[in-house]
């Protein structure tokens, strides 16, 4: 598949806002990308908008050959579960959860038993450094290790695009650099393609698809 992510004719607004945040965005990417912007330029926005989180006004938006515009919230759910990952600012882990049941779990929902999903999860978090974490539960964890369990939770499942939305925006530069350390390891490791959204010129550099989002254009830098 040539191109991972289509996007046509993109529209969103917000009441409120002068001017649309985007009107008529167009781009293509095949390839994993770094989107970048000020604060305020609609970066999140757009990651969410092309992730199936949030909806535009109008436009088309193609994930892996899949227009998910056009297809029906159950559907959209179950085509995140099987091929799309999510990283954010925030963990977003499950409190009452230890540290393996957070990465057991899109394995156990897309039907993986108890045991495997565990043996899955152990590996996983071993090759992070965090096995001596597995029963730890989230307010057990530091900030870098909270996050590392949350990269285990999003890749568990082996999808073939993950979103990353600021993975490192609360996290101290040693912790920063541990994490996307292990983040673009695990993704190169498991042949999935990323699109990140962040600030840190040290992340951006990273990348060869650099993408800066300007007045609601896409520009490449």
């Amino acid at each position: 598949m040539n191109n991972y992510v289509q996007v046509t004719k993109l529209t969103k607004s917000y009441d409120g806002m002068e001017k649309p945040l985007f009107n008529g965005l167009s781009f293509s990417l095949d390839d994993s990308a770094v989107i970048s912007g000020v604060s305020g330029s609609g970066k999140s926005t757009l990651l969410q908008i092309i992730a199936g989180l949030d909806s535009s006004d109008s436009g088309e938006i193609k994930i892996l050959g899949k227009d998910i515009t056009k297809i029906n919230k159950e559907d959209l759910n179950q085509f995140r579960k099987n091929y799309l990952g999510f990283v954010y600012q925030f963990h977003h882990l499950l409190n009452d959860f230890t540290a393996v049941e957070n990465v057991m779990l899109p394995l156990q929902v897309n039907g993986m038993s108890h045991a495997e999903s565990y043996i899955a999860a152990k590996k996983i978090i071993n090759e992070v450094g965090l096995g001596d974490r597995l029963n730890h539960f989230p307010n057990q964890l530091s900030g870098g290790e909270r996050q590392r369990i949350a990269i285990c939770r999003a890749i568990i499942h082996k999808p073939k695009l993950i979103f990353a939305d600021e993975p490192t925006g609360n996290l101290d530069k040693k912790n920063s650099q541990l994490v996307m350390q292990l983040l673009f390891k695990l993704v190169k490791v498991n042949g999935i393609k990323i699109i990140l959204v962040t600030h840190d010129q040290s992340i951006l550099k990273k990348f060869k698809n650099r993408f800066l989002i300007i007045d609601g254009k896409l520009k490449k830098c």
